[in-house]
């Protein structure tokens, strides 16, 4: 059941960036990323850590696709992903922080991908809005009523920030510039 339910919403993310951004070298960008955070969230989710083995190339691919692909830039790119290792480092060497390294490096290749200014607000979406809170009780309903899953794997004390990193990163990715020129419109 939990398979099927995450496949089906995988299909509909899938489904919306085709739908949103057409054929392009963007929404093939964009699909690729969802397609890979999805599987990173997953695995912190369930494993409670970001293998490197997957998160190290995936920087190196969010860099390119950040800056060649959505034309991002690459100083932009650049200053995204230095921005996002600040403000993680910053949290993880914080005491009694539960960020993980691999938080911290997930938030560099959110930040390349996304670049600058657009990275200030996927971790905007990803900590304040509702993203965590809708994304939070999706997961904790699917992990806990999937008997199959070792029992550390279902919700308890910590829980993996990917999905929500993840999903900030997204929602910015897609509707990022209407979001920015929304809010610079209202200031004017």
């Amino acid at each position: 059941m939990l398979k099927s339910t995450c496949l089906i919403g995988l299909i509909l993310v899938l489904a919306l960036v085709w739908y949103k951004l057409r054929p392009s070298s963007s929404s093939l960008t964009i699909a690729t990323y969802v397609l890979v955070f999805t599987y990173i969230s997953w695995h912190d989710v369930i494993h409670k850590e970001i293998s490197n083995k997957l998160i190290i190339p995936c920087i190196g691919l969010s860099y390119i696709g950040g800056a060649i692909l959505l034309q991002n830039g690459l100083l932009s790119s650049l200053i995204g992903a230095s921005v996002g290792f600040t403000l993680f480092f910053l949290i993880w060497i914080a005491p009694k922080s539960q960020f993980g390294a691999g938080d911290v490096k997930l938030s560099v290749a959110i930040g390349s991908i996304c670049g600058v200014p657009n990275v200030l607000l996927a971790f905007f979406i990803s900590f304040g809005l509702l993203t965590p809170a809708v994304i939070g009780i999706f997961i904790i309903r699917c992990i806990n009523s999937d008997r199959t899953l070792p029992k550390e794997s279902r919700f308890g004390a910590t829980f993996g920030f990917a999905p929500f990193l993840s999903a900030g990163g997204l929602i910015v990715l897609i509707w990022g510039d209407n979001v920015v020129n929304w809010y610079v419109g209202m200031l004017n």
